[in-house]
């Protein structure tokens, strides 16, 4: 009896033993044969994308099911959506479909735009569950990344001028040294937003940009300010560069081709400073750097155009002047600009020199007896004054005077000014004749005067001369003083003439010769 139920002890318990093997067989063979698994959706601004999640598995108990998760709320089983999850589907857009010789089922979502990327993203993940909601095994958890990319053909570079006007930049980009050109990005925003920079020759972040912001079309834009010069070259370019993860790799839109056109840079050269001779000549060359070219030169000389058609002394050849014919009247500094324009401008440079010739002087011979006459003008009244004693001796006494002309047509000399020295003339009666009226004295040939020097470069000189008169009929000496103006200009080398001049002196106002002085005869002091 023992024996027995110890048998049936052991069948008992091998067949439990069985029964729990086979159940743990089961579980352990229930995996999962795909999982939900992370997922990109890359879509172009204006599109829609799409994307599938799948979650199969091995083998399903009779009471046993495939549910849908998002952010861990249960949405779904099998292909069903429950009607008491907390998360609202949006059955327009989410699909489960059950796939043909598998276990569970496929999540669909279409269409997935930006504005629903926020829900689409997840995570999601699938369960295998009970009817009683208890989760038997869970799968990965997959995330989906959304990006909206912009468009094919950004982004948009653009060129305006100061006055707001789009440029083509299809060919060569004319500009303007000085002028202030900007340059705007464009492109779709994207989501997330782009990244945008500018750039010149291709060095990165080399430009600080001016402004960031979404125009009316909703497109983001990001400006750069320029002001060119003549140092950039027609090589010279500028990027746009606009980054998105969704993109394989970055986008870009260039400008470049550059004609930088600018006024002249004018410099001036010549072959001498200094003008010391009449013979002399001066070239001056005018150079220049400008783009486009000088189609136009004009010359100025002491601030008054030349004109090319004065080619006495002014002689004209491509960009260079030469002045001649000088002479000492030009004694002094003068200017000379050059200057060259373009279809942008005007440039200039000035330079000058200095005309330093020395006046041209003769001396005129000493003759005995012959007679100098120097054209006098009274401007003032006549003083005469009577001298008692003989001066004739005294008077042709002096010598050593030299009387110098300067040529004719000479404007600036170094003239001699005259410094009027007053003859005396001490008059000494000869014999006893009684004098004549003194208000008709009998004048001869005999006069005497001296002249001296009153100021420099002048034209015409200013002096006083003292005549001396002697009468024929009592020898009476009479002296006018007058001042008078030379029209000429002359050179005056004194002797010494003022030996032997009496102190002694009384003036009168009397006489038909008050003023009348116009001539000097000089024959007796030469």
């Amino acid at each position: 009896m023992l024996n027995i139920n110890s048998h049936v002890l052991t069948v008992s318990v091998f067949v439990s033993a069985l029964l729990v093997s086979s159940l743990t067989l089961s579980v352990v063979e229930q995996e999962f044969v795909r999982e939900p698994a992370d997922q990109t959706v890359v879509i172009e601004h204006g599109d829609t994308g799409y994307f599938y999640l799948y979650c199969t598995v091995t083998t399903l108990e009779a009471d046993q099911r495939v549910s849908w998760f998002i952010d861990d709320i249960i949405f779904a089983d099998n292909t069903d959506f429950r009607d008491y999850s907390p998360f609202v589907i949006d059955e327009s857009r989410y699909f489960l479909i059950t796939l043909d010789d598998s276990i569970g089922s496929a999540l669909v979502v279409h269409p997935v735009t930006v504005a629903t990327a926020a829900v689409d993203r997840g995570p999601f993940k699938c369960a295998i569950t009970t009817t009683s909601s208890y989760i038997v095994k869970t799968s990965n958890v997959a995330v989906v990344t959304i990006y909206e990319v912009p468009r094919l053909g950004h982004p948009l570079c653009r060129m305006s001028d100061p006055f707001d006007e789009n440029i083509a930049t299809e060919n060569l980009i004319t500009l303007r040294e000085g002028d202030t050109y900007t340059f705007t990005c464009l492109s779709d925003p994207g989501y997330p937003t782009v990244t945008m920079s500018w750039s010149r020759n291709d060095v990165s972040g080399s430009l600080q940009e001016y402004q960031w912001a979404v125009n009316d079309n909703g497109l983001l834009f990001l400006t750069y300010l320029w002001t060119p010069s003549r140092l950039d070259s027609s090589g010279l370019n500028f990027t746009c560069t606009v980054g998105h993860p969704g993109l394989l790799q970055d986008r870009t839109c260039t400008i470049g081709g550059f004609d930088v056109q600018y006024t002249p840079t004018v410099e001036i050269s010549s072959t001498r400073t200094h003008v010391t001779s009449l013979t002399d000549t001066i070239l001056f060359t005018c150079t220049s750097d400008s783009n486009p070219a000088v189609n136009q030169i004009n010359w100025l000389y002491n601030n008054e155009s030349i004109s090319p058609g004065n080619v006495s002394r002014f002689h004209f050849q491509g960009l260079s002047m030469e002045i001649s014919l000088f002479d000492d009247q030009e004694n002094g500094v003068h200017y000379v600009r050059c200057e060259l324009t373009n279809t942008v401008g005007t440039g200039s440079a000035d330079t000058s020199f200095v005309v330093d010739i020395p006046p041209v002087t003769t001396a005129l011979p000493t003759t005995t007896g012959s007679t100098t006459v120097v054209e006098l003008e009274p401007t003032s009244s006549t003083t005469v004054t009577k001298y008692a004693g003989d001066l004739a001796p005294a008077a042709q006494q002096q010598d050593g005077v030299i009387i110098g002309g300067a040529t004719a047509g000479v404007l600036v000399v170094l003239l001699i000014v005259i410094i009027v020295l007053v003859v005396v003339i001490v008059m000494k009666r000869r014999n006893s004749r009684p004098p004549k009226s003194p208000e008709q004295p009998d004048v001869k040939s005999d006069e005497y005067a001296e002249i001296g020097q009153s100021s420099d470069n002048v034209t015409s000189a200013y002096a006083t001369v003292n005549v001396a008169f002697k009468s024929e009929t009592d020898g009476t000496f009479a002296a006018a003083s007058v001042d008078i103006q030379l029209k000429a200009q002359v050179a005056t080398k004194k002797g010494d003439l003022n030996k032997n001049i009496p102190s002694g002196n009384e003036s009168t106002t009397d006489g038909p010769d008050k003023g009348k002085v116009t001539e000097l005869e000089m024959s007796k002091i030469l």
